[in-house]
């Protein structure tokens, strides 16, 4: 298969496939909350958030894994590449336990740093314990899912990855019927887990990715160490920035703000989602290019990216705008959250920044350059922590929201100086054009929004509105899809 089509593959069935989850995750909420009420249901968030999230303390694992599987399909050296494995496989299994004595250690005390009620705290500790289980399990999957990753096994990993998939959809639609307690849909939830997990380790057996390297348990330096010491360092920085507000928010605040402030950036979520799942398919190609010194292709395919990705994540962010009072209230079922609705929007801002460095940023935290981000992330995240603190003490979760965008701004400014004088790379500065096509759709979004305030999602008129900007969406992308031909030459 060519290069072009399996990239096309790739992508079309990491997007079906998150489009898949995006539904069930947006059928959980409404059926999740009723079933558990606001603040059982924030603590559950909380919990299994954090499962999910910490999984970035891995000590730099996963990250050497896919860096190490890349350079070992241009060098062919398989002494590194054992050493490289053996080592990364290790910290694996390592962080995993450490992760969930964390989460089991923040349930004893859960009751009194989350404010929690008498009926919440009697099942926060065993609910801690169960998301301990379940961040283990996915910090252990992350190394067999960058492995595949990095040997472009997108498609065939989604196709098996429906199984629990459709298992979490059964699950929602049996909560309610069964009457499931909180912790038995935590339980199962693990359950569900384990499943993913059995799924990836046996495709890495099945596909042979790692055929003939001798891979053991060791607790001595290999060729990844120092790698994976930056990226753990990297991960440690940037949970505190992006992954912990959550946990900002519950300490500084109460877990029903953390199911307010879930409500309210659902969007901005669903976008860095879609984003999660595009980006990867393409990641392989960028760290090639770069790692074996192509510049020029490397260019070439990290300005297509931008361009493409940043107008297309415009345009559905000025769709959720436009949109989101009423697609909220249908959600929801109330019109209660309606007056925290701008800084959901304000939320997505940051989605539209960070389009236009990823690229760069993810190809050099997969480098021997990540050091330099690093020391970066020393200075700006703390500054995003103490402000997220402070401004969430005096206004609330909006102050998450603000503490994230002063951070991204200040790492878009850095990542194009570094590029610019560290490296080889002079990056393109992306066309006023697109600027303004995009200026104009913020513009347009907001001001529509404010017509639809008090507006239900299918009301004709609504749906009207609804339609042509869908077709105004197709007129300003299209043509950009067709001149940038993103999957040409992607490899």
């Amino acid at each position: 298969m060519n290069s072009l089509k399996k990239t096309g593959i790739n992508f079309t069935s990491n997007i079906v496939f998150y489009v898949a989850k995006l539904i069930i995750g947006i059928i959980a909420l409404p059926v999740c909350l009723h079933a558990f009420g606001e603040e059982q249901y924030g603590l559950y968030l909380l919990g299994f958030g954090l499962s999910s999230s910490l999984t970035v303390f891995d000590f730099g694992a996963s990250r050497s894994i896919f860096r190490y599987t890349i350079e070992y399909q241009e060098d062919k050296n398989i002494e590194k590449y054992a050493s490289a494995l053996s080592g990364a496989w290790s910290l694996n299994v390592i962080a995993a336990l450490v992760i969930g004595c964390i989460l089991f250690g923040l349930g004893l005390f859960s009751a009194d740093i989350f404010h929690l009620s008498p009926e919440s705290a009697e099942h926060s500790i065993a609910l801690f314990t169960l998301a301990g289980i379940n961040a283990c399990i996915l910090t252990i999957s992350t190394a067999p899912q960058l492995l595949l990753q990095a040997k472009h096994y997108f498609h065939k990993r989604n196709s098996w990855q429906y199984i629990p998939l459709l298992g979490n959809f059964s699950l929602l639609m049996l909560t309610e019927p069964l009457k499931l307690s909180i912790l038995t849909f935590a339980g199962f939830s693990c359950v569900l887990s384990i499943a993913g997990l059995c799924i990836d380790a046996l495709l890495v057996r099945h596909t042979q990715v790692i055929r003939n390297i001798p891979i053991r348990f060791t607790l001595k330096p290999t060729v990844a160490s120092h790698f994976a010491r930056s990226s753990f360092a990297h991960a440690a920085i940037s949970f505190l920035s992006v992954q912990a507000d959550r946990l900002i928010i519950g300490s500084v605040l109460n877990v029903s703000a953390v199911t307010t402030y879930t409500i309210i950036t659902k969007p901005y979520f669903l976008l860095r989602g879609f984003i999660s799942a595009g980006y990867p398919t393409f990641q392989p190609a960028l760290s090639e290019a770069y790692l074996s010194g192509n510049i020029d292709h490397y260019k070439q395919l990290s300005s297509r990216i931008i361009r493409v990705s940043f107008i297309l994540v415009i345009c559905m962010c000025g769709f959720l705008t436009a949109f989101f009072y009423p697609l909220l209230e249908t959600w929801v079922h109330t019109s209660q959250y309606h007056p925290y609705a701008k800084w959901g929007m304000l939320s997505m801002i940051t989605i539209c920044i960070t389009m236009l460095y990823t690229p760069h940023f993810r190809t050099i935290s997969n480098s021997a350059q990540l050091n330099s981000i690093v020391r970066f992330s020393m200075i700006s995240v703390p500054v995003n922590v103490l402000a997220s603190i402070i401004l969430s003490y005096y206004m609330g979760f909006q102050g998450v929201i603000i503490g994230t965008l002063i951070q991204i701004c200040g790492e878009a400014i850095y990542i194009y100086y570094l590029l610019n004088h560290s490296t080889k790379i002079k990056p393109q500065v992306i066309s006023v054009k697109y600027l303004l096509i995009a200026l104009c759709i913020c513009v347009g979004s907001y001001l529509l929004s404010l017509q639809l305030y008090e507006a239900h999602t299918f009301d004709k008129l609504t749906l009207i509105y609804m339609a042509t900007f869908v077709i105004w969406i197709l007129i300003i992308c299209v043509p950009i899809l067709k001149k940038e031909k993103l999957f040409q030459e992607t490899k």
